[in-house]
This record gives C-alpha cells, sequence and structure tokens, in this order.
C-alpha cells in the first residue's frame, strides 16, 4: 500500500519534468532552473536539520545529577549540545533530527533516573 503511494508520488513529480524536457524549450536559463528544482526534490531527505529539545526535568536539583543526564545522551547518535538551568530545572538539547528523534531523548533522561515532562524514570535506573 504505502510503496505504490510512494510509487505514484514519484511518478507525479517525474513526468511533468520529463515533458517540459521534451517540449524542446530552447531557453537554457528554464532548463538550468528545472535542473535545480529536480535535484532539490531528490535531496530533501539528506538535509541535516538541528532542532532544539526542551525538557522539565524536576529531579534535576545538582551539576551531579546533570551530568549523569549529560553521560546518558552523549552515548547517543545526532546530540549537538546539551545546556541545563538548575535552579529551573530545564534542560535544552540541541540534535539532528535526522539521526534522532525527540522521543529517544526523553527516553534516555528516563533511563538515567529521572522524571522528564511527566514521563516517570525507568523502573531499573539506578538513583544515587
Amino acid at each position: 500500500m504505502m510503496k505504490t503511494k510512494f510509487i505514484r508520488f514519484v511518478l507525479a513529480m517525474l513526468i511533468p519534468a520529463s515533458l517540459a524536457a521534451c517540449s524542446g524549450k530552447s531557453d537554457a536559463k528554464e532548463a538550468e532552473q528545472e535542473k535545480k528544482n529536480k535535484q532539490s526534490f531528490m535531496f530533501w531527505m539528506f538535509r541535516k536539520e538541528i532542532r532544539t529539545a526542551e525538557f522539565s526535568v524536576p529531579e534535576m536539583r545538582d551539576q551531579n545529577a546533570v551530568r549523569k543526564i549529560e553521560k546518558r545522551l552523549a552515548l547517543l547518535p545526532g546530540i549537538v549540545s546539551v545546556t541545563s538551568d538548575t535552579a529551573a530545572r530545564r534542560l535544552s538539547i540541541g540534535y539532528a533530527s535526522s539521526v534522532i528523534r525527540r522521543m529517544n531523548l526523553e527516553e534516555a533522561i528516563a533511563r538515567a533516573g529521572f522524571r522528564v515532562d511527566n514521563r516517570p524514570p525507568a523502573p531499573a535506573a539506578k538513583r544515587r
């Protein structure tokens, strides 16, 4: 089902471009623009977008807790930056959205033994 939808989508995008190429456009500028548009269509899925996620971690009271969370997040691919505010108990994480998802970040914080955005800590996590 999904495969046929994808094939129809690709054909719908490629057929008008090939018909325009066959129409005998003599303007080199228009042909160059069509080529750029086609390339951007083909490579949209490979762009690297850095996003920032904000989390509320009520149990993050000191720098030891921050280090424990940072240590756990360092094991994940795609993490760009981690900043914390222990006074407000907020955590800001920059990540590559093409590599990792927000729910994976929440899970890593929960596995470190902390509640995050009303999600309980993982049961197997040992807190000190």
